[in-house]
């Protein structure tokens, strides 16, 4: 297996590769993807997982069933994220957390405000909020 270069994700890497080799397509194991999000937890994967089994349902929608994340999130992960990981033009951190239902517009402009007054990086403010974790943060950064 090819490894990524030093401190890029496995999985984004892996998913890069085969949407390059792929012609563009790239089916990503929701629960694994959202985890290294820092989205979901190991547990909360072993659950949904275990519910799969028994109930013949997708693990995003289990996932969202279980209050564990909204649907706004598994969609952009499942549709969006694999073709915004195909193109070289990148967007601003905000947006792509928007539309991933991580952030609301207001909070988006709230943290706009404090950065222009602090200085500090957009991804700090809703980490020091509690607004998302850095794990999360970092993941859509890079």
């Amino acid at each position: 297996m090819i490894q990524p270069p030093p401190g890029e994700s496995r999985l984004k890497y892996q998913a890069a590769l085969e949407i390059t080799q792929n012609g563009g397509a790239w089916s990503p194991k929701i629960g694994q993807l959202l985890q290294e999000a820092g989205l979901i937890t190991p547990s909360q994967i072993e659950v949904a997982l275990y519910d799969q089994h028994n109930f013949s349902l997708p693990v995003g929608t289990i996932l969202v069933l279980r209050g564990w994340i909204q649907q706004e999130t598994v969609d952009f992960f499942v549709e969006k994220w694999p073709k915004l990981l195909s193109h070289a033009e990148r967007y601003p951190l905000g947006q792509y957390l928007e539309k991933a239902g991580l952030l609301s517009p207001q909070q988006i402009d709230a943290i706009l405000a404090e950065q222009a007054e602090s200085g500090f990086r957009f991804g700090t403010i809703p980490v020091l909020k509690g607004w998302l974790k850095k794990q999360t943060v970092d993941y859509v950064a890079n």
